[in-house]
């Protein structure tokens, strides 16, 4: 391949460093890098935002469910220290099993106010809760970037948003644009909190804010995000001229997936008609997890 899009964590290595020797043109997706260009939400002041909210509702300790290498733990712990807040952590498990036991505590424990750094732990979250604990009603911000039905619970709070679908489009500019031999950049856009109220205001407003899974778009490219498929409707003519980009992404999301949406079975890795190599696979690094 010509160029690649990293979406799993690249912790350096040998390959790692040959790869930076030679240039290769490369874009690391959701985490930052000393060696090659990066694509990163900024979640500072966002949680921020929400430990400022959570206090003003009388909330004096918080409960943290965040993905491996997840850079919340360190936000939180210096924003709950400014707020007067306490704060309890716990990582996500790899396996779907396990996940859906620790939530379960976590409902066990009965926290007055959770932050889930992905929208997958929201939503199971969500689900143990109504199946199991229908009681228990704590103050959810969960970080989603777009307006997922099961959000409509009243114990959601607020969100944290990105504009995850823009990040991603602007990833894929700059790395083709690094294909043909200019220079790349980083990228470090903000994300911004939002309570409850405002999120119906804006439903409002302007209707909801989809993100749409789907394998069986009519671009060619393959993947299981709206998001890059219309980056390929886009991009078609740009990816026959400089060559094919890949896409790498870990399994462990699949399970979890799977598990939620049984009916939407992730697609197997394709072949665009562009001669883009593509991998069904989705981001929460930060966002996720």
């Amino acid at each position: 391949v010509d160029g690649i899009l990293y979406c799993e964590l690249l912790s350096g290595g040998e390959l790692a460093e040959q790869l930076h020797r030679e240039a290769f043109p490369m874009m690391l997706m959701y985490q930052e890098s000393g060696l090659f260009h990066s694509a990163a939400i900024d979640y500072r002041k966002a949680l921020g935002q929400a430990v400022a909210y959570l206090a003003g509702r009388g909330h004096r300790r918080i409960f943290c469910i965040h993905s491996e290498y997840s850079a919340w733990p360190d936000v939180l712990e210096t924003e709950c220290g400014r707020a007067g807040m306490a704060l309890d952590v716990c990582c996500i498990p790899p396996d779907p099993e396990e996940w859906t036991e620790l939530l379960r505590q976590v409902c066990r424990q009965a926290p007055s106010a959770v932050l889930l750094s992905g929208w997958r732990s929201a939503v199971l979250f969500l689900q143990v809760i109504r199946q199991e604990f229908p009681q228990y009603r704590p103050e959810i911000v969960a970080n989603c970037h777009f307006d997922h039905p099961a959000f409509a619970d009243p114990r959601i709070a607020g969100l944290i948003r990105n504009e995850f679908e823009q990040l991603i489009r602007e990833s894929v500019r700059v790395l083709i644009r690094m294909i043909q031999g200019e220079e790349g950049m980083d990228l470090r856009p903000e994300a911004e909190f939002a309570c409850a109220e405002e999120l119906r205001r804006r439903k409002q407003e302007s209707g909801p804010h989809y993100f749409l899974y789907s394998t069986e778009k009519p671009t060619g490219i393959i993947f299981y995000n709206k998001c890059y498929t219309d980056i390929a409707e886009k991009g078609k003519k740009d990816a026959n001229q400089t060559g094919k980009v890949a896409g790498e992404r870990g399994s462990s999301e699949s399970r979890v997936w799977n598990q939620l949406y049984p009916e939407k079975k992730q697609a197997p890795i394709r072949r665009s008609a562009a001669g883009c190599v593509v991998s069904a696979g989705t981001a929460e690094r930060q966002d996720r997890d």
